[in-house]
C-alpha cells in the first residue's frame, strides 16, 4: 500500500518539499533577519514544509511556532497552513486521530472554497486512505478536485488526481488509477514540475506491474531515475532502488532484485522513513520466499509487520499476514498458516480489499491442498479465480490455475489437469515473470510423466531446468529434480533417477 507516503505533501504552497538542504539553510538564514508578521508566518510554514523530508520533529516545532505567530496577529490562512503541517506530523506517527483532529480545526477556519481549502480535504483524504476508509478518502479527494475545477485553479488539482490515482491503485482499479495519474502528469509538464512528474512515473509503474505489463513499467522507473539523477534528490534515487528491485522481483530476476533492494536499504538506514522501511522488508521477503530461503523471508516479514502494526496501516497488515502464512504453509506449519492467512483475510473484507481477498482465498487453497484436503482447496482457489477474473489480474488467474491443476494432478485427474496447466503457462508467457514460468514447465512436465508421455515431459521439465539456473530459485531446482526423478522412475531409469 503506502509506497508514496513521504511525496505526499509534495504540493504545499512553495514546492520546496523535495528541496535539498542548501535551500533550507537559505530560508532559515531569510528568517533569522525577519520581523514577526504575515511574511514571517508564511517563511515559517514553508520552511515546515521542507523540513518534512529531513527532519520530523524540527518541521513540526516550525508548524507550531507559525500558528502561534498567525493566531496572534490573528493571520487565518497562516493558522489553517500550519495546521495541516501539524496534522502530517501526526500523520506519519500514525496518530490518526490526532491528524484528523488538526485537519477538521484547519476546516472550521474555512470561510471560501480556495486552494488551501483543496489542499487540506486532499491531506485528509490520505488520513483516511491510511485508515483504510476508502469511501471518505474519496469523498475528499472529489471534493478537493470540484473545488480546483470550480476555481480554474491547478495549484493542488494534479496533488488531488495523484493521490485519489493511488487510492485506486489499492482498490485494484487500474484503469481508473492510469487515468487520473496520466492527468496529473499532462499539469506537472504545463508547470514543468520535473520531480512531480517522475514520482507520478512511479506511481503508474506500480499500476503497469499490477497489469503484468513489466516492460512499460521498467520503462517509466528508468525515466524517473533519471530525473533523479538529474536533480541530484535522494528521494527519486531512494524509489529507483525500490521499484527496480520490485520489477526484478515480478520477472524473476532475483540476483537483480536484491541488488536493488539492499542499495535502497543502505539508502535509507540514516532517514526515518518507517513506512518505506516495511515495504522493504515485505520485498526482501519476497524474493527470499521466491528463491526458497523460508527462514531469511519469515524474518523479513515479521519485520515488516511490526513497522506495519505500529504504522496502524491495515492494507499492509493484511498483505505481510498472507506472506506469512505462506511462510508457515512451506513449513507445513498449518496451524499457524491458517491462524494469519485468517487474520489477512478477517482484514480484507473489513477494508473491502477485492484483490486481497482473492489472495487469501488463494493462499487459503494451497494450504489445504498441502493439507490434502481437495475438495476446500477447490473450494477457496474457485473463489479466488472468480475475483481475479472480475479484476482481469492475469497473474492472479494464473495462480489459480496452476494450483486447481494442482488438486486435480493429486486426484489422478490428469487429463483435465493439463488443460489448466496449459492455460496457466499461457498467462505466465504473456506476464514473462520468469519464476513461474519454471513452476509452470514443471508441472506440465509432471503430468506429462504420469500419462506416461515421455518425450514431452523431458523438454517441459528441460525448460523448467533452464529457468530454475536463470532464476537461481532453490525452489524450482528443488521441485524440478523431483520431477526428473520420476520420470526416470517411470522409465526404470534407477540410477539417474537416484
Amino acid at each position: 500500500m503506502f509506497r508514496f507516503l513521504i511525496f505526499w505533501l509534495s504540493m504545499s504552497a512553495t514546492g520546496l518539499v523535495y528541496g535539498q538542504r542548501q535551500e533550507i539553510d537559505s530560508l532559515q538564514t531569510k528568517l533569522a533577519g525577519m520581523r514577526p508578521g504575515i511574511e514571517r508566518v508564511d517563511l515559517l510554514n514553508n520552511i515546515s514544509s521542507a523540513l518534512y523530508n529531513y527532519d520530523v520533529v524540527r518541521a513540526h516545532d516550525r508548524a507550531v511556532e507559525a500558528y502561534e505567530l498567525a493566531r496572534s496577529i490573528d493571520y487565518v490562512d497562516g493558522m489553517r497552513y500550519a495546521l495541516i503541517l501539524k496534522a502530517f506530523y501526526f500523520f506519519g506517527s500514525a496518530n490518526y486521530s490526532e491528524a484528523l483532529n488538526y485537519h477538521r480545526q484547519s476546516a472550521k477556519l474555512e470561510t471560501r472554497d480556495d486552494d488551501l481549502k483543496a489542499y487540506n480535504l486532499v491531506m485528509t483524504g490520505n488520513v483516511f486512505q491510511a485508515l483504510a476508509q476508502y469511501d471518505s478518502a474519496l469523498k475528499a479527494y472529489m471534493q478537493a478536485i470540484r473545488i480546483e475545477q470550480t476555481l480554474g485553479s491547478e495549484q493542488y488539482l494534479a496533488y488531488a488526481y495523484k493521490n485519489l490515482g493511488r487510492l485506486h491503485v489499492i482498490q485494484w482499479r487500474n484503469d481508473e488509477a492510469e487515468m487520473y495519474f496520466r492527468l496529473a502528469i499532462d499539469l506537472y509538464k504545463k508547470n514543468n514540475s520535473k520531480r512531480s512528474i517522475a514520482d507520478t512515473w512511479y506511481a503508474l509503474a506500480e499500476v503497469k506491474s499490477n497489469v503484468g505489463a513489466y516492460d512499460e513499467a521498467l520503462q517509466l522507473v528508468n525515466q524517473a531515475c533519471a530525473v533523479g539523477e538529474e536533480l541530484d534528490d535522494e528521494f527519486l534515487k531512494l524509489y529507483c532502488y525500490i521499484n527496480k528491485g520490485e520489477i526484478s522481483h515480478n520477472t524473476g530476476e532475483y540476483a537483480d532484485a536484491l541488488d536493488q533492494l539492499f542499495l535502497a536499504m543502505e539508502k535509507i538506514k540514516d532517514v526515518e522513513l518507517p513506512n518505506v522501511l516495511a515495504r522493504l522488508y515485505q520485498d526482501l521477503g519476497d524474493v527470499y520466499e521466491a528463491l526458497g530461503q523460508n527462514e531469511v523471508a519469515l524474518n523479513y516479514f515479521l519485520e515488516s509487520l511490526k513497522v506495519a502494526q505500529r504504522l496502524g496501516i491495515k492494507h499492509e497488515i493484511a498483505k505481510v499476514k498472507s506472506g506469512i502464512a505462506w511462510i508457515y504453509k512451506n513449513q507445513k506449519n498449518f496451524k499457524l498458516a491458517h491462524q494469519f492467512i485468517n487474520e489477512s483475510l478477517e482484514l480484507r473484507q473489513e477494508i473491502g480489499d477485492d484483490h486481497g481477498i482473492s489472495n487469501c482465498y488463494n493462499v487459503r487453497g494451497v494450504i489445504y491442498l498441502v493439507e490434502k484436503k481437495y475438495d476446500s482447496a477447490l473450494v477457496s482457489l474457485d473463489r479466488s479465480l472468480e475475483i481475479r477474473t472480475r479484476l482481469k489480474y492475469k497473474y492472479g488467474i494464473a495462480a489459480c490455475l496452476f494450483n486447481k491443476a494442482i488438486v486435480l494432478e493429486e486426484r489422478k485427474d490428469y487429463k483435465q489437469a493439463l488443460d489448466l496447466q496449459l492455460r496457466a503457462l499461457e498467462y505466465e508467457h504473456q506476464i514473462g515473470n520468469k519464476f513461474s514460468i519454471g513452476i509452470s514447465y514443471n508441472g506440465v512436465g509432471s503430468i506429462y510423466t504420469k500419462l506416461n508421455d515421455f518425450r514431452k515431459a523431458a523438454h517441459y521439465l528441460r525448460l523448467a531446468e533452464q529457468m530454475a539456473e536463470r532464476t537461481g530459485s532453490l525452489t524450482l531446482q528443488m521441485n524440478n529434480s523431483g520431477y526428473w526423478a520420476e520420470l526416470y522412475a517411470m522409465t526404470n531409469d534407477h540410477k539417474r533417477a537416484l
